[in-house]
């Protein structure tokens, strides 16, 4: 298997995950480092710019000690292994210059597309649900012990809306890990459970006052303006119901914003918001990402021309104009 035989080739391995590491991303980043430390390799985990808030509370409960900033350039390692990414981009730009500069070996572990120029050095599955599904193929059988399978458990079950809409391949290896897991999805679910936060409640109520309602063709987009929590923003856009849902908001790299789509609007159209924010990372400069149903972005513009830009690539997608309704 590739990933068993790249971690035991190296000694110092950096685990790499995309910036704001997701939860599937923090599983696959715990899982792979708990595998790596069985067999006496040393790790060093980098999630860009910090883990979410449930991704953080899954490192946290393995007890996995990560940094957010850039590897050091004289810092020891033999070779890299990015997570839930599709190029080195998605971790920030550090990263290529880094791999270039110390000519390390790189091994891109993701469900995404790769990106040109590293599919050499890339185990994709496009069929995945996540990539915590693939290093759980990967290492099944591995000395598979019970932290490495609740690790990759939770990747899955939040790549999956909880199973629901797992393949039968996926249910297959959630079978095979809970087996050796031995928890609930819903005792998983509460590891990162997020308590009532008055910030994030906040942050949802103003961005619902602070929203631009478009209609592209059949399809109603709401846009907000958001200064912090921008995918709580983005989700509660679609849950009072939009067709999709965006949160843009200003930051120090020039903005940086979330989207989603309802699961009505993912099926009909095909439309994959991961690609269409690194779409918006090509033509903006910066980086971005994500599933199809829901993806981020941080680019080098401010969010007038991010918001301009993500209308004008959809009503490209959906061939139709943009019009504002509210």
């Amino acid at each position: 298997m590739v990933v068993p035989e790249y971690i035991e080739r190296y000694d110092r391995i950096a685990i790499v995950t995309h910036a704001l590491a997701d939860l599937d991303a923090a599983a696959g980043a715990a899982a792979l480092a708990l595998f790596a430390a069985k067999l006496g390799k040393r790790v060093e985990i980098v999630t860009p710019g910090g883990p979410t808030y449930a991704a953080r509370s899954l490192l946290d409960s393995f007890s996995i000690r990560y940094r957010e900033e850039a590897i050091d350039e004289d810092s020891e390692i033999d070779a890299v292994v990015l997570l839930d990414a599709s190029s080195p981009a998605r971790a920030g730009g550090w990263l290529e210059d880094f791999i270039r500069a110390r000519g390390v070996p790189i091994l891109i572990v993701d469900h995404h597309p790769a990106a040109e120029g590293w599919g050499d050095r890339a185990l994709v599955d496009e069929a995945a649900s996540s990539t915590s599904e693939i290093l759980a193929s990967e290492l099944r059988g591995a000395d598979m012990d019970r932290e490495i399978a609740c690790a990759l458990s939770m990747g899955i079950l939040a790549d999956t809306r909880g199973l629901s809409t797992a393949s039968c391949r996926t249910l297959g290896l959630y079978h095979y890990l809970c087996g050796i897991c031995g928890k609930t999805p819903e005792e998983l679910r509460m590891i990162t459970h997020k308590p009532d936060d008055v910030s994030e409640t906040l942050a949802k109520l103003k961005g619902l006052q602070r929203t631009r309602i478009v209609a592209i063709g059949d399809w109603m987009v709401a846009i907000s303006t958001a200064a912090s929590h921008q995918s709580s923003v983005a989700q509660a856009l679609v849950q009072v119901g939009a067709d999709m849902g965006a949160a843009v908001g200003r930051d120090e790299y020039g903005s940086a914003g979330s989207m989603r789509a309802s699961r009505k609007f993912q099926s009909h159209t095909g439309i994959h918001l991961g690609r269409l924010a690194e779409e918006m990372a090509r033509e903006l400069g910066g980086s971005g990402g994500g599933h199809p149903a829901t993806a981020s972005f941080r680019v080098r513009s401010g969010p007038g021309t991010a918001v301009d830009s993500l209308l004008r690539l959809l009503g490209k997608s959906l061939n139709s104009n943009v019009r504002d309704i509210v």
